[in-house]
């Protein structure tokens, strides 16, 4: 497992653990079953979901294997309480542990203390580099600059400057008159744009002005960039989103004096 793209570039890489794994079992005297590797890029600190985790877990009541082996315990998990789960599906299906050539029984208390107390430690300071990166974060918000994600739609930063992309700005200006003033729908200007009909909307309504908003800890951080529509236009575009949410289109089964009125 790796937790980044650049991780795949150095001494902990994919390519790396399995060439280090695949000499482990054959020193050991095992194989490795067919569709049996369990590996790819997530995280293991808690919070984060871990579908590649949780496949193996499923897996162990299928009779597939009969161990688990692992580069180091961190490749495991970072998270105390999701390894503690894992352990317990271990034993429960007589799964055995390796760390590089080295078993853990999975019965005594000693082996259960030491990977506990790695996986607490490699907890630690996944939690200490994330609230690093998330002040940086901050900084960078609190300078105006991105720092997270994508940037908002239509919009470019090069060299510490907002932009505007021309061919994008062109495509939600097109989308705006004919869903504000024409009343287009917004399926059929989402398949036109190219776009999701939530993403367009969202862009529509939320993100055509001057002020792109992000959040950290609760706290907003509003930052200027290039509108892609003037406040005339954006205007409509509301006027219209809220109109469609209170008045209902097409044609009247039944004509009755006050229909669509109250």
């Amino acid at each position: 497992r790796v937790s980044t793209e650049s991780q795949k570039e150095k001494g902990s890489s994919l390519e790396t653990q399995t060439l280090r794994i695949e000499e482990w079992v054959k020193e050991l005297g095992g194989v490795v079953p067919n569709n049996c590797w369990y590996k790819g890029q997530e995280h293991s600190t808690p919070g984060y979901e871990r579908k590649i985790f949780d496949k193996l877990l499923n897996d162990t009541e299928k009779n597939r294997f009969d161990a688990v082996i692992v580069y180091d315990v961190s490749r495991w998990s970072r998270d105390n309480q999701k390894s503690k789960q894992g352990l317990d599906v271990l034993r429960k299906n007589n799964i055995r542990f390796f760390e590089g050539k080295k078993e853990y029984d999975l019965y005594k208390s000693m082996d259960k203390l030491y990977i506990g107390m790695s996986t607490e430690i490699s907890e630690f300071f996944a939690n200490i580099q994330k609230e690093k990166s998330l002040e940086g974060k901050i900084t960078k918000a609190q300078k105006e600059h991105p720092s997270c994600g994508k940037l908002p739609y239509g919009r470019t930063f090069i060299k510490g400057e907002w932009g505007v992309d021309k061919e994008k700005q062109k495509k939600i200006k097109r989308a705006a008159r004919q869903y504000a003033i024409k009343g287009q729908s917004l399926e059929k200007l989402a398949k036109k744009s190219n776009m999701s009909q939530s993403s367009l909307y969202k862009t529509l309504t939320t993100r055509c002005g001057d002020t792109w908003i992000v959040s950290f800890k609760g706290e907003k951080y509003p930052m200027k960039v290039p509108p892609l529509l003037d406040e005339k236009m954006i205007a409509a575009v509301h006027k219209r989103a809220a109109s469609n949410k209170t008045t209902t289109h097409g044609h009247i089964k039944n004509k009755y004096l006050l229909s669509r009125k109250i």
